[in-house]
């Protein structure tokens, strides 16, 4: 007979305790949970999402936003497994707290600062100085009285109930500051001309751009750093101003002033009535003006005077200008043309002693008479290359000849055209008169 032993062996499982920090928490504290020490190969933490640390180990810190059951998994060394539980309550906290405000403000901007999501409130840290109200307040207003470069970050502690939250929040300033330095302004300026305004945006103000108000329409543009303001009236201060701008930011508009100062009025005649005159002609100028001081000008002379009829001898077409000087630098300048026939000497010319004829520039240096069926000249000038002229005393040019050959004696050849009677000449060279006259044809 066999007999058998049957054995019964039982495996008893361990549990695993669970013990917390605080097991009553404020919504968003933080909760301590141990597990027990034990012989355990395996121990894990759950639920999952309510974890956001490591699920393993005897120790983990949770956060509970409301009252939530966290569970712990073990596995012993003999292979059994087990589960345990932990329930933290929680207190309404304001842990939703939040802020509406415009970040990023420009020096002397104000915003609005509002929070919500607690019962009560108390500014714990950040500097006062930018803020109105007290630190008791929901809604206060931040104001950027300068350019923030430090402590403008904020802490306020909510309340509900028992339970505090510290909210966090930072206001921006932005660095730009932007400034119209004033480089040039001329503020008194003649009626009728440009002056010079120059504005900059100092050393911190790269990038800065510049607007100008306008509001008579003196000035030539209206954006960039230089202006040509020209006054359009002289009975009033004339101004305009401009803005700087720089990122989104507006500096302060700075306002500048002309004065329009009046200039002469002036009209001007010719006795020529603008026709063309012949060589030597007189052109008579007539100034009328509210002031006396007059400049007669062209490329070949300038004369100032206080005489407002002026007879300006006609030698080659050329621009007249007539200045009339004003107070205060003040000029008004009007041009006209000397025109010139070249067809014609104006015969007054004939009728000038020599003195006079001198008077004009027209120095006598030349001899000139009839030898025989020729013109004969002498002159201590070398008169090669000159051109001779005659003209009858009505000032009708009669005969122009290129001297070619000589120097100080010459031989002209007396035109078929030339009756008796008396004649003037005129030599120039290089474009300079060097000698005009009178000459008799006594035979022919």
């Amino acid at each position: 007979m066999v007999s058998f032993l049957i054995a019964f062996f039982t495996q008893t499982s361990v549990s695993a305790q669970i013990t917390a920090s605080d097991t009553l928490v404020c919504q968003g504290t933080s909760v301590t949970l141990t597990a027990d020490s034990g012989a355990f190969d395996m121990v894990t933490w759950g639920p999952a999402a309510l974890i956001s640390g490591s699920d393993s180990g005897l120790t983990i810190n949770v956060t509970p936003q409301d009252t939530s059951t966290y569970f712990l998994y073990t596995l012993d060394t003999n292979g059994v497994a087990d589960t345990n539980s932990i329930t933290i309550n929680t207190l309404p906290a304001p842990v939703n707290m939040s802020v509406s405000f415009q970040d990023s403000l420009c020096f002397r901007e104000a915003t609005t600062v509002e929070l919500s999501g607690a019962d009560s409130y108390e500014w714990i840290s950040g500097n006062e100085n930018f803020l109105d109200g007290t630190i008791n307040d929901s809604v206060r207003t931040f104001t950027a009285d300068s350019v923030l470069s430090g402590n403008n970050n904020y802490v306020v502690r909510g309340t509900i109930g028992t339970c505090t939250f510290d909210f966090s929040f930072r206001i921006r300033v932005l660095s730009a500051n932007p400034r119209a330095n004033e480089q040039n302004h001329i503020r008194d300026i003649c009626f009728g001309r440009e002056g010079r305004t120059v504005v900059a945006g100092g050393s911190s103000g790269a990038g800065t751009q510049f607007f100008w108000d306008d509001p008579d329409g003196i000035l030539n543009t209206t954006t960039g750093t230089t202006v040509l303001p020209s006054p359009n009236d002289t009975t009033r201060v004339q101004t305009f101003s401009v803005t700087p701008v720089l990122q989104r930011c507006t500096g302060t508009v700075r306002q500048f002033e002309v004065q329009g100062l009046p200039a002469p009025t002036v009209s001007v005649t010719q006795s020529s009535g603008g026709n063309p005159v012949c060589l030597h002609g007189f052109d008579t100028i007539t100034v009328t003006a509210d002031h006396e001081n007059l400049r007669f000008s062209t490329p070949r002379f300038s004369k100032f005077t206080t005489d407002n009829v002026q007879p300006i001898s006609v030698n080659r077409t050329e621009e007249l200008q007539v200045r009339v000087f004003g107070d205060r630098g003040c000029n008004t300048d009007t041009t006209l043309m000397l025109q010139l026939d070249p067809t014609c000497i104006d015969s007054t010319i004939f009728f000038l002693s020599v003195e006079e004829l001198e008077r004009l520039g027209l120095a006598q240096n030349i001899k000139v008479y009839q030898s025989g069926e020729e013109l004969r000249l002498e002159s201590e000038l070398n008169l090669s290359g000159a051109e001779f002229m005659l003209v009858d005393m009505s000032g009708r040019i009669m005969n122009v000849q290129r001297i070619t050959s000589g120097q100080n004696d010459v031989t002209l050849k007396i035109p078929a055209n030339i009756s008796k009677g008396i004649y003037i000449y005129r030599v120039a060279k290089d474009s300079h008169v060097v000698g005009i006259g009178k000459v008799p044809i006594i035979t022919r």
